[in-house]
């Protein structure tokens, strides 16, 4: 009684990270063989055609990272360090795996979803931060500390786009 209880959705494990740890071809070698109906051994099924990969890579992982960093931006919120493990992917199925397979290959099956938040904050806020206003002047900005102007907020909006883009750039 009086008790709080927060309750998740549990997303899995898997990030781009996991994701591109090593080349799909190697990760298929690595699957466990698994028995046929009289008893030999099977190999994995073969990988889906390059093409489809790559269409689930980009209109798929890569769109969704996007959107889901522009949902967070029209919040009114910067995440301050995206990167591989910042970016969940799964998807509507209780296999949360399914995913980040090297078979995955339809789009509309995935979820894409940002955590890490220990470093987000209000965009109206990122001008308070020094070490903001220090960045930005390497970028050739003029901030003054608590600056809350349109510069400022784009600013912080460009340090989470070229952060994905390096983490869409590790994707490819």
């Amino acid at each position: 009684t009086g008790a709080i209880w927060i309750v998740y959705d549990y997303n899995g494990l898997n990030t781009i990270q996991s994701y591109t740890s090593m080349p799909p071809q190697k990760r298929r070698s690595k699957l466990p063989l698994k028995k046929s109906l009289f008893g030999g051994y099977q190999e994995p099924p073969r990988l889906p055609s390059f093409e489809k990969r790559t269409k689930y890579i980009v209109q798929g992982i890569m769109a969704q990272s996007l959107l889901a960093l522009a949902n967070l931006h029209e919040a009114g919120l910067v995440h301050r360090s995206i990167g591989r493990n910042s970016l969940i992917l799964t998807g509507p199925s209780q296999d949360k795996t399914e995913a980040s397979s090297i078979y995955a290959t339809r789009p509309q099956a995935l979820q894409v979803k940002l955590s890490d938040f220990g470093f987000a904050g209000p965009m109206q806020e990122s001008a308070s931060d020094p070490e903001f206003v220090v960045r930005a002047r390497t970028f050739g900005i003029s901030l003054r500390q608590g600056d809350t102007s349109l510069v400022a907020t784009n600013f912080a909006m460009a340090e989470d786009l070229h952060a994905l883009g390096f983490v869409l750039l590790g994707l490819l």
